[in-house]
């Protein structure tokens, strides 16, 4: 009998205690979802990616990334964060310009793709564009930007706040400039210089 009891208390604290837990986890529908609503998770994730989008037939962007996040909602929009680069092509599916960018972000319905951080445009022309904000507009076709700007050509270097650019780089204008380095010139005295020595 002693036993008996012995067995029943040390069975009392134990029930407590899981019935304890299991009262303690019991949650409401409702308050997980609230708690967890403002929490937004990509409804698709695809590493290594290469998309190409063309027009009857012919090439027009292609876009690689390592890893992209697709979100959905009122607003869905795709993530790319490690590394971002776009190639831009002309009429006949030639290469005319390019884009890098360490992040992206493309909201599908309004149309609008924003690269950020080391964000680098060149053209075939050699012509290079250094921001760390950019915004291209697919509807008009162009890239622009309110940030700080530096484009270099073959010949100068021009710097300034804000630009706006066709998408394919083929022309640009600098807003603000600050500062235009003649570069040919720079070439030219240096070269000069050389053959009097």
């Amino acid at each position: 009998m002693i036993a008996k009891t012995y067995h029943i208390i040390k069975l009392v604290p134990a029930l407590l205690l899981v019935g304890t837990f299991l009262f303690a986890c019991e949650n409401d529908v409702k308050e997980v979802e609230e708690m967890t609503s403002h929490i937004k998770l990509p409804v698709e994730v695809a590493t290594d990616v290469d998309l190409t989008y063309s027009e009857y037939g012919i090439i027009k962007v292609r876009l690689k990334g390592k890893k992209m996040e697709r979100y959905d909602g009122n607003n869905p929009y795709l993530e790319v964060k490690d590394g971002i680069t776009i190639f831009f092509y002309d009429s006949i599916g030639v290469e005319s310009s390019r884009l890098d960018a360490k992040y992206a972000i493309n909201r599908i319905n309004e149309k609008i793709m924003e690269a950020r951080y080391d964000v680098v445009v060149s053209n075939s022309k050699n012509e290079k564009l250094y921001t760390d904000h950019l915004i291209w507009d697919e509807n008009e076709r162009i890239l622009k930007s309110e940030e700080f700007v530096k484009i270099q050509t073959e010949d100068e270097i021009v710097t300034g706040k804000g630009f706006e650019a066709a998408e394919d780089f083929s022309w640009y204008k600098v807003k603000n400039v600050s500062a235009t380095i003649n570069i040919k010139e720079e070439k030219d005295s240096l070269n000069g210089e050389e053959d009097i020595r």
